[in-house]
């Protein structure tokens, strides 16, 4: 067949270490990506303590039809493929803990919004600012694991970081899900506090939880690489071009380039 003329690249990269689950975890006290690991994990657990409720809350409690909630998921999705090239090369710049320390910064205040006004033009402009956010910390984590981790046992790391990570995703989610049931026995006292919807206080509580993750990673998760010191402010401005608009001329200005060249070659 074709794939038996394909010839064998020998590898140079060094046998990968063997080291258990457990083991892995037990490291995180001398380890830098094995806390890394677990604050991102509880992280994900405290963000899908909420997550996965956003979909009745849009869907039941709010009206929204499904077009308006199309509209709200292609927003964010918009976001990230706008922002992913300035989060990479802020990273590359400033470290992929920064970016890391910032968007998570940012990702504690997401769900407050939803709590303080719920008009659909709000709805997307939050959900473009998720997206921003997203961009960033999935950037970051993905970078990371190429950073602090030798090739020759990236692939266990990795498949320890996804178990992880969906640990944390099904602990939260379960849940918030049993402190929704629970909250919706007082739902009536609730909506007579002026909230649209008893899940505005699983939200609040989903903004609590993720604190203490962000805290800790701040504290106790250092880049493996030497990068420029720079504010978060700093990085900010350079991330969104000071304003919309300049960042988005930033993004298109490249097409431009190009589009411009093979006008020259015509």
């Amino acid at each position: 067949g074709l794939l038996s003329r394909l010839p064998n690249v020998e590898s140079n990269v060094p046998a990968p270490t063997k080291f258990g689950f457990f083991k892995f975890l037990r490291a995180a006290q001398q380890a830098n990506f094995s806390r890394f690991v677990i604050f991102v994990g509880i992280f994900h657990a405290a963000v899908h303590f909420s997550a996965p409720l956003f979909v009745p809350f849009y869907l039941r409690d709010l009206g929204l039809s499904y077009p308006h909630y199309a509209a709200l998921a292609v927003v964010a999705l918009v976001s990230q493929y706008l922002t992913f090239r300035r989060w990479g090369s802020v990273a590359e710049k400033y470290g992929t803990i920064r970016v890391l320390r910032i968007a998570m910064t940012l990702a504690i205040l997401l769900p407050l919004p939803y709590v303080l006004d719920v008009r659909f033009p709000m709805l997307l402009l939050y959900q473009f600012i998720s997206g921003f956010v997203w961009a960033g910390i999935g950037l970051a984590t993905q970078t990371f694991v190429l950073e602090a981790v030798e090739p020759q046992n990236r692939a266990r790391c990795v498949a320890y970081q996804t178990v992880v990570t969906n640990i944390g995703i099904g602990i939260g989610a379960l849940l918030g899900g049993l402190a929704a049931t629970v909250v919706g026995g007082y739902r009536n006292d609730i909506l007579a506090l002026g909230l649209e919807s008893h899940l505005q206080i699983i939200f609040v509580a989903s903004f609590l939880l993720r604190i203490l993750p962000t805290w800790l990673l701040l504290r106790t998760v250092r880049d493996v690489r030497t990068v420029t010191p720079g504010s978060a402010a700093t990085v900010l401005f350079r991330v969104t071009g000071f304003n919309g608009v300049r960042g988005l001329t930033f993004q298109i200005s490249p097409l431009r380039a190009r589009l411009s060249k093979r006008r020259a070659k015509r």
